[in-house]
């Protein structure tokens, strides 16, 4: 299992979902149409869910409890690292 790469397309995913849910707002004259964006964990907790969902069988398939809690933990630090490469890239 890729993780980094699921990490990837589910980041691209929930940035895009931020960007329409921006528009609507626009759209619609809400007072503050960039709120996802002041929440700084918003991007990679929509993305850590959706990455569940895309993983689901290979988290189901665990043989524990115990394991399937720790690569729900490896997912999730895979979300982590793709946004702290993106960060690094981003500040040069």
């Amino acid at each position: 299992m890729d993780l980094l790469a699921e990490a990837e397309v589910c980041l691209g995913l929930a940035a895009d979902e931020a960007a329409r849910v921006v528009r609507w707002r626009l759209a619609n004259g809400h007072p503050e149409p960039l709120e996802p964006f002041a929440v700084w964990w918003w991007v990679p907790t929509v993305a850590m869910n959706l990455a569940a969902v895309r993983v689901a069988g290979w988290l189901l398939d665990a043989g524990t409890e115990d394991e399937r809690d720790e690569r729900e933990h490896l997912l999730n630090m895979a979300v982590w690292e793709v946004v702290g490469e993106a960060a690094d890239e981003y500040a040069g």
